[in-house]
């Protein structure tokens, strides 16, 4: 395994990285493929303490992201729930992953649920003096591979985000994939001119 550990506003000793490097280790076992470790451990500044350090763990195995970030009042709390976590995780795409190639080689079609398109909201638009506009403080890149929607919903939730913008294999074009608060999965695809 190739990890890196990272820390911010806090440092770690040498039995800490060893007790993460031990469980991180452990769940690559239950993994058939070479992972690549990214681990955040940082100290925040919160009235409470028990959210004190966050550790966030971002795996890359076969092209997949399996990512998962917890808080605690110690360092090794927070590893300890992470490493529950990212093991429903790995089970979750090893099951996925041994599912998918079963279909791939019977070549059945599968579906996920079904993706319909976003309804148009017909609400009012406020005057653009009354919106508060927001800023970026956060920017992001990242190689994307044409995959099906099948396959994005995968990594949408592997890295348990809310949406995920991937090239569609089938079409050529970027779609965002999202997931509706029924929890059934929308996809925007633009518009053909």
């Amino acid at each position: 395994m190739e990890m890196q550990i990272q820390a911010r506003n806090t440092r770690l000793s040498d039995g800490t990285r060893d007790y993460l490097t031990k469980k991180l280790e452990r769940i690559e076992g239950r993994l058939k493929f070479p992972v690549d470790a990214h681990v955040v451990v940082s100290e925040e500044k919160t009235r409470s303490q028990q959210d004190r350090f966050v550790v966030e763990v971002t795996l890359r195995c076969n092209g997949t992201l399996l990512r998962g970030q917890e808080r605690a009042v110690s360092v090794q709390a927070a590893v300890d729930s992470l490493s529950t976590k990212l093991d429903r995780r790995v089970a979750q795409f090893k099951s996925k992953f041994y599912r998918s190639a079963a279909a791939k080689r019977t070549s059945e079609p599968k579906s996920i649920r079904e993706i319909e398109a976003p309804e148009p909201d017909d609400s009012e638009e406020e005057d653009e003096d009354e919106v508060a506009m927001g800023r970026v403080v956060r920017s992001k890149q990242f190689a994307m591979k044409p995959m099906s929607v099948e396959e994005a919903a995968i990594q949408m939730e592997m890295l348990d985000h809310a949406f995920f913008l991937f090239e569609n294999a089938g079409t050529g074009v970027h779609n965002v994939l999202y997931r509706r608060s029924d929890g059934d999965y929308g996809l925007i695809e633009p518009e053909k001119s």
